[in-house]
């Protein structure tokens, strides 16, 4: 499966201890990748400052915890899976709950908490494309810190976010995905300009 997947000479130490390649997000071919977005809507909400986060990902805790910041934007999909992404537009920074739209999320509903439900940006999608557990450095965040690291198991699957951020999500996390039959309409009409 992942015979082809470009990897660095690094190798980096998973919250178990296991050494893990690094994959070379740069030299990632997604030129032929289909496009896809969450089938579901996603519970988002505001963190407060200093709330610890710690995602889940295969049933078991797969990264570092994280340490919100105020107004930053946690993705809630159930009690125990919750996740601040990254900006998304180059920095280093957490994407910020008041930068939802720009980010390219659609808001569907406004919650009497405050929080909101959305629909996810679209992405390109290298589909169960990992064959052994590998490393993205720094998917999270662009300081080499363990926390910003993310680590994946043979079957998942590698996203490609609009602004080019290489993140990925395993067999389960895929399931809530759907690929659509071709490229969405407003990027189309955006690559056209």
């Amino acid at each position: 499966m992942d015979k082809d997947l470009p990897l660095t000479a690094e190798m980096i130490k998973d919250p178990e201890g296991r050494l893990c390649p690094v994959l070379d997000v740069k030299k990632l071919d997604f030129s032929s990748a289909p496009w896809g977005r969450k089938k579901q809507s996603t519970h988002v909400r505001k963190a407060l400052e200093g709330e610890k986060i710690a995602p889940k990902f295969e049933g078991g805790k797969e990264t570092f915890d994280y340490v919100a910041k105020a107004g930053e934007a946690v993705f809630v999909n159930d009690e125990d899976d919750e996740y601040v992404p990254p900006a998304g537009d180059g920095s280093e920074q957490r994407l910020q709950f008041d930068d939802l739209e720009k980010a390219g999320y659609q808001i569907e509903e406004r919650l009497a908490d405050g929080s909101v439900r959305v629909k996810s940006p679209v992405a390109q999608l290298l589909v169960g494309v990992v064959g052994k557990r590998i490393c993205i450095k720094n998917a999270w965040g662009g300081d080499d810190l363990s926390e910003n690291h993310q680590f994946l198991s043979a079957g998942a699957t590698l996203k490609k976010s609009l602004s080019g951020t290489v993140t990925g999500m395993d067999a389960k996390g895929f399931e809530k995905w759907e690929l659509l039959a071709k490229r969405p309409r407003a990027l189309r009409h955006r690559m056209k300009r």
